[in-house]
This record gives structure tokens, sequence and C-alpha cells, in this order.
């Protein structure tokens, strides 16, 4: 009874927050939530009938074995507290930690990290080092590894339709990639495939990528929660001459086979996925997941802390700690690879003036952050590498220079760059994220030390997006930033190469330029030690944008959860997750 009164009163909850929210937001979920609040007295008026007849079934079989069905699906449903609902499922468009954790686990990538050895407990990390096939069985490489060879998993086939898993879905991952344009054919571009040309059927079984030189990434980049096989003959019915390829019905229907699949999805209130019926790997604990759209934070912890979701996302570190202080929840603290970094536009003077960026990182109070508002779970950064990652610490990183809060210095480098009486400029913020705009706040009073008026603008997230995309804003400072992959090649290309895909800071050098397409193709530990030293140095000298802190993994569990599996990406893995007892 207890389970069920949970079931009920979380659900319940989560609708009342949803409606109230949507009222906010979306017009269409507005419009139709008084219907659904209308419906409600009805089916609370036929309660009492329901229980006046309870005594005369008391002794009969089925409800007994019905009740314990359902304190087994309880048993075995795992509830996520989440601050907004996903916008796509599309795969190539993962662009947020909802939609990518959500990827994650709804979709068999190529490869996977080997899960770590024997019982989980709490938590435990996954080997890096090792990956192993999930969609591609084996992969065996040739002509001094240009040539790869994929082997795929039979027997797979996609839940929706039935469809068997073959070399053609693989082929239509390549065609889309480049249809698109998108993620995953910058993903693809970073392990040397440029064209679908590359890329070969040998049969129905058997895929033949064949490269321009060995790659040290591919790999990595294969199970990236982007690297995924859909079902493409379920697809290309909806291919349309306004979508050749399929954007607009991929991003709202399932055509996966992951270790879950979606099930239900009411917009802005509650997402729901139960387990892959045919998937071929050892069934997960969970057999059913509910992400509940929790808009607020505190009825987030609180749903936590009454045990009515078993995980709470989206909190920050200040929250963090309050439920970690109570024992309400089990707060789980990893040394994590995330960092704080404000991104200065390159492009929009004064930014263009490599001493004026110096500047604004000399102007902050690092030790003060990350024991004030970090909570203690902050590192100080040299440059946008945390001290976790395995190459800074394999490499040598903690040698090159660190910038520390000296005002002096600071404005010493404006006055060399013509600005001794300061300038004033625009940092966008995302709205309703009180780590950031904490952070801001306190950076814009002690950006006025030195003469630097900062105004701050709380933009939604699409707006902010747009921006960073666009290179319109002066400075963003978005969140927390994790590299997926922790690799020297992936990072670079990724952030520094001139017109990468998420180089927000239109960082542009020559130099740069040429340590990236270095790293791409080496992978002789000692030369990429080199290359990525020297792309550090270079880097952390240009101060292209403002490096606050590096910070910790943390995770809001409820007491007895365990079999947290913490992966690079620092996304959840649903189906490793347990009940203790």
């Amino acid at each position: 009874m207890e389970r069920q009164r949970r079931t009920r009163l979380v659900v319940g909850l989560a609708l009342v927050l949803g409606l109230l929210f949507s009222a906010c937001g979306a017009e269409t979920e507005t419009a139709d939530a008084p219907a659904t609040t209308a419906a409600a007295p009805a089916t609370t008026s036929a309660a009492p009938e329901t229980t006046a007849a309870a005594p005369e079934t008391t002794t009969a079989a089925e409800p007994p074995a019905t009740t314990q069905a359902a304190m087994e699906e309880e048993v075995h449903t795992l509830r996520i507290a989440v601050s907004g609902d996903l916008p796509s499922i599309d795969p190539i468009f993962g662009q947020n930690t909802l939609t990518n954790m959500t990827l994650k686990n709804i979709y068999a990538q190529f490869l996977f990290y080997e899960p770590p050895e024997g019982e989980v407990g709490a938590f435990a990390k996954a080997n890096i080092s090792k990956r192993i096939g999930r969609a591609v069985e084996r992969i065996e490489y040739s002509d001094g590894g240009r040539t790869v060879t994929m082997h795929i998993r039979q027997g797979v086939t996609f839940p929706t339709t039935g469809n068997p898993m073959t070399a053609d879905d693989f082929l239509w991952f390549y065609e889309r990639a480049f249809c698109a344009k998108a993620s995953t054919m910058f993903n693809s571009n970073s392990y040397g495939v440029m064209s679908t040309d590359q890329v070969e059927k040998i049969d129905d079984y058997t895929i033949r990528v064949t490269l321009e030189n060995p790659s040290p990434i591919i790999e990595n980049q294969i199970r990236a929660q982007v690297a995924v096989i859909l079902d493409s003959e379920a697809i290309k019915p909806h291919i349309t001459e306004d979508d050749p390829c399929g954007n607009e019905w991929i991003a709202q229907n399932y055509a996966g086979n992951g270790v879950y699949r979606l099930v239900e999805w009411d917009r802005g209130q509650r997402i729901v996925f139960e387990a892959n019926p045919a998937w071929a790997w050892p069934e997960p604990y969970f057999g059913r997941v509910e992400l509940l759209v929790i808009p607020d934070a505190s009825n987030r912890i609180l749903l936590l802390e009454t045990g009515e979701v078993d995980m709470a996302m989206d909190l920050d570190e200040r929250q963090l700690a309050r439920l970690d202080e109570s024992g309400t929840a089990n707060v789980l603290k990893i040394p994590g690879r995330r960092t704080l970094r404000l991104l200065l536009n390159n492009e929009m003077p004064p930014f263009d003036i490599r001493e004026v960026r110096q500047a604004l990182n000399y102007a902050v109070p690092y030790e003060t952050i990350i024991n004030d508002i970090l909570q203690g779970t902050g590192v100080h950064i040299p440059g946008p590498v945390s001290p976790n990652s395995t190459y800074y610490q394999d490499f040598g990183f903690e040698d090159l220079q660190k910038y520390t809060y000296d005002l002096d210095t600071a404005r010493a480098l404006l006055a060399e760059a013509g600005f001794a009486d300061g300038f004033e400029f625009t940092l966008m913020i995302p709205q309703g994220n009180t780590l950031v705009d904490e952070i801001a706040t306190f950076l814009r009073s002690e950006y006025q030390k030195i003469g630097v008026t900062m105004n701050i603008e709380r933009a939604t997230g699409a707006v902010l997006a747009e921006a960073m995309g666009q290179a319109t804003g002066d400075a963003y400072l978005r969140g927390w930033f994790t590299d997926f992959v922790d690799e020297p090649f992936f990072h670079f290309n990724l952030w520094w190469r001139t017109k990468s895909v998420i180089n927000w800071t239109q960082y542009t050098d020559p130099r740069m330029d040429e340590i990236v397409a270095a790293l791409k193709v080496t992978t002789d530990k000692d030369a990429q030690r080199e290359l990525a030293r020297e792309g550090m140095a270079l880097i952390i000298n240009d101060a292209p944008e403002v490096w606050i802190a590096g910070g910790a993994t943390q995770v809001a569990l409820a007491h007895g959860l365990l079999g947290y599996v913490h992966e690079p990406d620092e996304l959840p893995i649903w189906g490793s997750l347990y009940r203790e007892g």
C-alpha cells in the first residue's frame, strides 16, 4: 500500500506542477490543461464506491495478485525529477544534458566502455581504456589502421517494427550524417570519414570504413551517444523533399534499439520508457523509467527527500550541499572533468585584444568562488582542461601557467591595451540557473574594481544558444562544460580549431590549426604529449575565455539506489542502477 501511495502521490504532484509551469510557457499545453483538471473530480468521486466494495473481494485471489504485481512494478520503476522537457529525441541534435542522457539510454551505440568488474555498490567508474562491442560486435583493423572492418551484431531487432539491424542501417547512419550536417557529421569527420564514399557494405552484417590515416580517436567517437543506429526502413517513408534527412519525424518518434524504448511522452509533464524486449544483452533491473518534469528545484528536492523520486537533476552546488548535510539523500561526489568557463567573443572589440582577455582572467577571485559559491567542491584550473583529465595528468599540464587573482596586473594589462579607464560589455547567461547567476553577479562586482562594467542579460536557452551559435553576443556564461571524450584531439578539435562546431569564442590561430591537424593522425603518445602541451600553452597565453573553476560531478540519489557507473560524459546509465536489498 505504501508503494501504491507513492505512485499516486508522485504522479499527481508531477501533474500539478507540470500544469502550473506549462501555464507560464507553452500555450498549447495551457489550452489542454482545463479539460484534464475538470475531469479529475469525476475520478475522485468514484473512489468511495470502490472502497465500499473492497471487503467483499478481499477473499478472492485476483486482487492480492494484482496488488503484488503493482508493488513489484513499483520497485522496478526508476523515477528521475528533471527541470524541463525533452526538446527532441533525435540523436544528432543532442544539445543539453537531459537530451544526451536520454539518447545514451534509448539507443545502441556502435561500442561502449567496459563496465566495472563485480558489483558496483554506490558507484564505480567504467574502464575507459577499453571499448567493447554493442551494435558492432567486433572491429578489425588492416592497412596500418586505415581500413576498419566492422562486424555487426546479428540477431538484433528494432522493437517498434521487428526489423533486423543490418549493414543497411549502418550505411544510412553515415548517409544521414552528411545529409543533416550536424553532430554525427562532425563526429565522423573527427576520425577521418569525410564522405559516404569511404563507407561500403561488404555483406548484410559487415561494413568497411576506409580512412586516409589511422585515427587515435575512432573507437572513442563511435561509442558517443550520437553514434547510434536507427531503423532506416521505419524512417524512410517519412523522408520528404522538404525534409530529406527525416529530421522532423525522428525528433518526435522512436526508431532505436537501446536498453530502453520510449513508450509515452506527455509533453511538459512526464516521459516514460520501458526496458526494450528486443535488447540483446542482460535485462536491466529497472523495467520502467519515468522522467518527471518538475521545473522548480525546491520541489525536485522535496520529491527526492520524501522518496517519491530516485534521482533529482539540475541542482546547484548550494542545494547539493544542503542535501548532503541533511542526510536526506545520498549525494555522490565524483572527481570529474567539468569546467566553468566564461566565453569571450574574440571577434568582438575589445575582446579581439589578448591583453584585455588576460586582464579579465587576473580579476577573478578563484579561491572565493571555489570555497564559497562552489562549497569547496571546485578546483583551480590553469586553462580549459580539468586536472582530473587523464591526459592533463599524463602530459604534465600541472606545470603550465595559472592565472591568479591579481588586480594590479589586470589594471596594467588593460592600460597596455589602451583601456586604462576600463570598458563596458554584456554577459549573456541562462535564465533560472542559480549557480551561473550567483557567479555572474559576483564577477560583476569584481570587474568593477578594474573599471570594467559587466552588464548581465538573462536569456532563454533558445536565445542564448542562437547568440552563441551566430556569435552575436559579447560574452557567455552557460554553465558547466564537459568534454564527452577524455582525449586531446577531441578537445582541441572541438573547441579551438578555426570555425569548429562549438568554437563559440571564435578563436583562431594558424599554429593551433596545425596542432589540431597533427593530433588527428598522431597515435604515438610522446608525439601527442608534445603537441598537446604546445597547444595548451598557446591557449592559456591567448586566453580566449575566462577559466573560473573545475568541478566535481555531483549526483543526488535516494538512499538505497545503487549501481551508479561514471563515464567521461557524466551521463547516468539507467541500466546499471538497482535497489539495495
